[in-house]
């Protein structure tokens, strides 16, 4: 898939090696329109805006400046809600550790006014969860949805204070809480380690804007970071600012040969390998150095994920939260089982789970219908519409997803 004029001159910018700022300056006002509404959802604006100041059209500064100024006050409200939630973790006795957003600082992101975050990510041990979970609801959150695919449990938030403003950087928005339970669903994935305990024995005190918290070891940050990336990249939704932090990541620390040589004495070899698959894809888009370790873990996956890379690669940037099933068949060569494999192809291809009937994936019925009676009746219809245009939009993508996959694996 070719890279659209805009995109294309974005990341030939955002190159970590051999950046190419002068295809910006050959773009006029309706590609930088279109750049700027990808940069947004891509969350690489105010990355770009920083690398490249100058060279922008004067507009495109303007707006980027209102974005930075946006953002910075997000971060400082995100903050406040952090020690809130902390406030009444902490008073409910939930142990937590920060998952990404302010926790990526400073070994993923040289500034974190530069990154937009919209959920407080935090992982909780086992025997914290509910605790914690009732503490957030203690405080004002309410319970939304989660998808059948989900290493967290249903997230919390200000329902009042959520709303869609056409401003992706807007500071209003109280950001969600996500309360995680896993590091990694390989009972969804098939594949990939199961033991992740070390993570947390290992998480370490950090400190942003004089507010303390725990976060993972950064080695062991650097290894969830490609996860989250990888979960995203298999099931959707994988924003490129994600491959770009591991970029960050990986260029900044390329000749440090004590990190290296701690990751592969900490981390085992199937660990390794499914971190360096995020890692290769950093290399592609972004053209960041690769240390020598990772550049061997690199070589030992499969043959289907560099070939996977190369026809499906450009799609997951250029049209990232387009939904589709083309990471499928990199997720298929990854499992070891055929019976795993045979398992998530049926799951994939003809999803059978669905929700109950009061799900939130359904629209609550307007309470304006009268009687509870003409209540159900709505909330029915609301569900069968529901269910036809999923079930539509799967048996849509049946045929494409096959072509593709036929293409793939035949070499």
């Amino acid at each position: 898939m070719a890279r659209p004029r805009h995109v294309a001159a974005l990341v030939a910018a955002l190159q970590f090696q051999d950046p190419r700022p002068e295809s910006l300056r050959t773009l006029d006002d309706a590609e930088w329109r279109q750049l700027l509404a990808y940069s947004d959802v891509a969350r690489l604006t105010l990355i770009l805006g920083r690398s490249w100041h100058k060279r922008l059209p004067e507009w495109v500064r303007s707006r980027i400046a209102r974005n930075l100024a946006d953002n910075t006050e997000r971060l400082a409200r995100t903050l406040r809600a952090y020690q809130e939630v902390a406030e009444a973790l902490r008073d409910a006795g939930a142990e937590h550790l920060v998952l990404k957003g302010f926790a990526q600082w400073p070994h993923f992101v040289s500034d974190l006014r530069l990154r937009p975050q919209a959920d407080l990510d935090l992982y909780c041990p086992a025997n914290s969860l509910a605790i914690a979970q009732k503490a957030v609801l203690s405080i004002g959150y309410k319970e939304g949805r989660t998808t059948g695919v989900s290493d967290h449990l249903p997230f919390l938030i200000r329902p009042a204070q959520r709303q869609w403003r056409g401003n992706a950087f807007d500071p209003d928005i109280t950001p969600a809480v996500e309360i995680h339970h896993q590091f990694w669903g390989r009972s969804y994935t098939r594949f990939g380690p199961t033991h992740f305990e070390a993570f947390w024995e290992r998480r370490k005190g950090c400190s942003v804007g004089g507010i303390q918290f725990d976060a993972l070891d950064p080695i062991d940050a650097f290894a969830h970071s490609a996860l989250h990336a990888l979960r995203h990249l298999l099931y959707g939704g994988l924003a490129p600012a994600s491959i770009h932090e591991l970029g960050f990541f990986l260029h900044e620390n390329a000749d440090d040969e004590h990190l290296w040589n701690v990751w592969r004495e900490r981390h085992d070899e199937q660990l390794r390998l499914i971190t360096a698959i995020p890692s290769l894809l950093a290399a592609h888009w972004f053209g960041c150095r690769l240390p020598a370790a990772v550049e061997n873990e690199i070589g030992r996956l499969p043959d289907i994920v560099p070939r996977w890379i190369r026809r499906f690669g450009d799609a997951a940037l250029v049209d990232p939260f387009r939904f589709n099933k083309n990471a499928l068949w990199l997720q298929l060569g990854l499992i070891e089982s055929k019976r795993d494999r045979f398992s998530v192809l049926g799951r994939r291809l003809f999803p059978f789970w669905l929700p109950p009937l009061n799900s939130r994936w359904v629209q609550e019925s307007d309470e304006s219908t009268g009687t509870e009676q003409r209540g159900r009746i709505s909330k029915c219809a609301v569900y069968f519409n529901w269910f036809a245009a999923r079930t539509i939009r799967h048996l849509g993508l049946l045929p494409s997803t096959l072509w593709y996959g036929l293409r793939l694996w035949s070499g």
